[in-house]
């Protein structure tokens, strides 16, 4: 990633970004999060990768429902959520349907969600 993508990604006026570290080694990033801005007003893009030793541990469904959660708040005057992952990402998959996403297979090897955040 360039410095330039990186910069647009953690820019606040484009949304919000997490940064997860250990407790022992907070130099060491092991999960990045994003809940992006969208052109389309109110919606905003999900984003997670979790570093492949930490994944099957409860971190992406624990990033993912905290972001969920935040949107839910009037602070992001968001109304959902859009989300892009892998058609054989069964572990993304289970994450999303536990947060009631709606998911479809347009074609290709990837499926959309919609997170409905709205209350």
């Amino acid at each position: 990633m360039t410095t330039r993508e990186w910069g647009h990604l953690c820019d606040q006026a484009n949304g919000i970004t997490l940064i997860t570290v250990p407790p022992h080694d907070p130099y060491r990033v092991i999960a990045v999060t994003h809940l992006l801005r969208t052109p389309t007003p109110q919606v905003r893009e999900l984003g997670i990768l979790v570093e492949d030793s930490w994944q099957g541990q409860g971190l992406g469904t624990a990033l993912t429902s905290y972001l969920v959660d935040l949107a839910r708040t009037r602070l992001l005057s968001c109304q959902a959520i859009t989300a892009m992952t892998g058609a054989g990402n069964q572990r993304m998959l289970s994450i999303l349907r536990g947060l009631g996403a709606q998911v479809e297979h347009k074609s290709g090897p990837t499926l959309d969600a919609l997170i409905c955040v709205k209350e």
